[in-house]
């Protein structure tokens, strides 16, 4: 049996691979090739996205009929699906006796034809996609994107406010950050570092993160009503473990930012999740050509397997971590009465318990 649960990988040592993509709506170019070295900062894909539309009747233009779609294009000045300048000529002009024609208004792109009219999408938008991690190029993908491998040490979270900073990173002093508020922020290194805060964020460091001008902020867990607060703030906001006060799942990625605290840099991608997409907020650490260690070297499996390190979230023992140690074929009748599939786990205590598939997340 195969079970592909939620994720929330936080791993010393793996290597990972990203998607870097136009979104679905826009038109360009990749700028890297395959096997090439990228930095963080490096852009990897441009385009533009079309936001507006033009119609023209070229029925009522020719007096051609609307299903004559051969002379219809037989009088176009431009290509199908190609690009169009401002001002540019869209119909041929011939035996039409000096008769003005229109002309594109702006730059875009032909969409097609539709009953008889030409369409136009126009005032594009660009679109920079940049890399926002170092590593390979490791595939191309046509002209929307590449795929990026790096070694790295990862610490996925569970939310962030959408916005990404690569920087270095430090602990908070134990003052806490208004210690540092009054200081020389250039002779005390502070502007410019994400901040890691083992503790629930407040509004007071909201407030003294926009005052120092640091990079970006990661705490273990943050009030919801703080949510909006935090969306408008333009440096990265990252949630180890969410709205609430879960903490267990935090002690293992706090364990792996002590490790490179103040020796590496990170790309701090916090990444809004979505029903609708699969990308987490994540911290990357890179770790260039370190040597892997045994199984770390290996892409992570997304499925469960015996021996993966999962989180569950159900009570009675939500937030605790637990080792998958069993995974029978069949399904089996829990405590109130459902029969469903399960894992045996061993909790963190070393006590076993049968849990409910749909109640693990998988950690690392």
């Amino acid at each position: 049996m195969e079970y592909y649960p939620k994720q929330a990988l936080i791993l010393e040592q793996t290597i990972i691979r990203r998607n870097r993509m136009l979104p679905p709506r826009a038109q360009g170019e990749v700028l890297v090739s395959a096997g090439s070295a990228v930095n963080a900062q490096q852009m990897v894909v441009r385009g533009e996205i079309q936001q507006d539309f033009r119609m023209y009747d070229m029925t009522k233009l020719f007096g051609i009929n609307a299903d004559d779609t051969q002379k219809l294009e037989e009088k176009l000045a431009v290509r199908m699906g190609g690009l169009v300048a401002e001002g540019q000529q869209l119909f041929d002009v011939k035996g039409r006796g000096g008769r003005r024609m229109p002309h594109s208004p702006a730059h875009g792109s032909v969409i097609g034809l539709d009953h008889g009219r030409l369409i136009l999408q126009i005032n594009p938008k660009p679109v920079e996609v940049y890399a926002r991690m170092p590593g390979r190029v490791t595939e191309v993908i046509g002209n929307r994107g590449a795929q990026i491998e790096a070694q790295v040490a990862l610490v996925q979270c569970r939310w962030g406010n959408g916005k990404f900073g690569y920087s270095s990173f430090s602990f908070e002093p134990e003052e806490g950050l208004a210690s540092y508020l009054g200081r020389d922020a250039r002779l005390e290194n502070i502007r410019g570092r994400v901040y890691i805060l083992p503790r629930e964020l407040t509004a007071q460091d909201l407030e003294t993160a926009i005052k120092l001008g640091i990079e970006g902020l990661v705490a273990i867990t943050m009030p919801y009503h703080l949510r909006e607060l935090a969306l408008m703030v333009d440096f990265p906001v990252l949630l180890i473990s969410g709205f609430g006060k879960q903490r267990r799942i935090s002690d293992r990625a706090m364990r792996i930012l002590r490790e490179y605290e103040k020796q590496r840099q990170a790309a701090f991608d916090a990444y809004t999740p979505n029903r609708f997409q699969n990308d987490q907020p994540e911290i990357i650490i890179p770790l260039g050509s370190t040597t892997m260690r045994g199984e770390a070297g290996r892409i992570f499996p997304p499925e469960l397997r015996v021996g993966s390190i999962i989180r569950l979230t159900r009570a009675p023992f939500k937030g605790i971590l637990a080792e998958v140690i069993d995974l029978p074929d069949l399904p089996a009748t829990i405590e109130n009465g459902l029969h469903t599939s399960v894992a045996r786990v061993k909790l963190e205590t070393g006590d076993t318990q049968v849990v409910p598939l749909a109640n693990v997340e998988l950690v690392g």
